[in-house]
């Protein structure tokens, strides 16, 4: 995949991502961006072919330096490796950039890495751990940052239940905590019901739900005042 740039009237090729060698896969996706101070920071995914994408799954965490074009890889990891995990998630927090984990796998165990930029690319920050919801809740698909608070949108692996957006709070004593916030509602929880984006618009926070209860689902953007969350949008059918 490639990172191009316009300003309205040229574009222009800013950089191209290696292949990952750990894979010998012809799919190759980049899932999400993000600014921290003079750098962009984006995911990528690579898989064995296919779409929906086959397993393995290889997923990497870059650095891009939009005025000189250098591209780092931060050559950190995903809690499952090859079987399955992939960034999916990117937001600037505290001068961290925090990075939620898909690991499409009931069994897996998602993480939100805060890793720490350093001069030549990235450090993981092994000290925040992972963060581990309810049952079958195992793909963190959104993180956003809102009013000086770190929300992250999870997602469903397995029936019978709904996906949650979490408020992540790191206490006194080092520790994170996570505290739901907002729950998915509609039919019944499917699989892959999940909170697809978040994103602050004029004060507000603002999530994206989707349950694909059917095979046209139901879509829900819920809006967040920094007490309360208020559905303003429903699409089903």
């Amino acid at each position: 995949p490639q990172i191009r740039r316009t300003n309205g009237y040229i574009d222009e090729l800013v950089a191209t991502v290696p292949r990952d060698s750990r894979s010998t896969g012809t799919v190759s996706r980049i899932v999400s961006f993000a600014e921290n101070g003079d750098f962009i920071w984006f995911t990528e995914w690579t898989a064995a072919s296919g779409f929906p994408p086959v397993q393995p799954f290889y997923s990497r965490i870059f650095r891009l330096d939009p005025s000189t074009k250098a591209l780092v890889d931060c050559k950190i990891t995903g809690s499952s490796g090859a079987t399955g995990s992939i960034f999916h998630s990117l937001a600037e927090y505290n001068g961290r950039m925090f990075v939620g984990e898909c690991t499409n796998t009931a069994s897996g165990t998602p993480t939100v890495k805060g890793i720490i930029p350093t001069a030549s690319g990235a450090v993981d920050d092994t000290a925040l751990g992972s963060i581990f919801p309810g049952s079958g809740e195992r793909n963190v698909h959104s993180i956003c940052k809102y009013d000086g608070r770190l929300f992250a949108g999870f997602g469903m692996v397995t029936s019978g239940a709904f996906a949650h957006v979490y408020e992540l709070t790191l206490t006194a004593s080092g520790a994170w905590t996570m505290t739901s916030s907002l729950t998915g509602a509609g039919g019944t929880g499917a699989v892959c019901n999940r909170f697809v984006s978040l994103a602050e618009y004029k004060s507000k926070l603002y999530a994206s739900y989707f349950n694909p209860i059917t095979a046209s689902g139901t879509s829900v953007i819920y809006q967040y005042d920094g007490t309360t969350w208020t559905g303003v949008f429903t699409s089903s059918g």
